[in-house]
């Protein structure tokens, strides 16, 4: 059976870029995160992962939960550390540094 992204990070980090954009029914279930046991796809066993995630966006996240285009309990679970880089920006030069001292270890 083939690894999914989360077991394929095990052990390791999964950046999750433009979750925002991310439909409800492809959002991954927060069960599923690090630490966590998930079922893959048409697997009948749990696999124990030990993930870091990471996520982007450059949507206001708590709007879209408003409209309910985003999932809350997905995003209590992501919002653990939040960065937010200055509009119009690429946050490349601010959050590098960050991103390699702080999520890399």
């Amino acid at each position: 059976m083939k690894k999914g992204k989360f077991d394929l990070a095990h052990e390791g980090t999964l950046f999750l870029d433009e979750i925002g954009d991310m439909s409800l029914k492809a959002s991954p279930k927060p069960c599923g995160f690090a630490g966590a046991e998930i079922e893959r796809v048409g697997g009948a066993r749990t696999i124990h992962v030990d993930v870091r995630v990471i996520a982007a966006t450059n949507k206001d996240l708590e709007k879209e939960i408003g409209k309910g285009t985003f999932r809350d309990d997905l995003y209590f679970r992501l919002n653990v550390i939040p960065m937010r880089s200055r509009p119009g920006g690429n946050g490349s030069t601010t959050s590098r540094p960050w991103v390699q001292d702080s999520c890399m270890r």
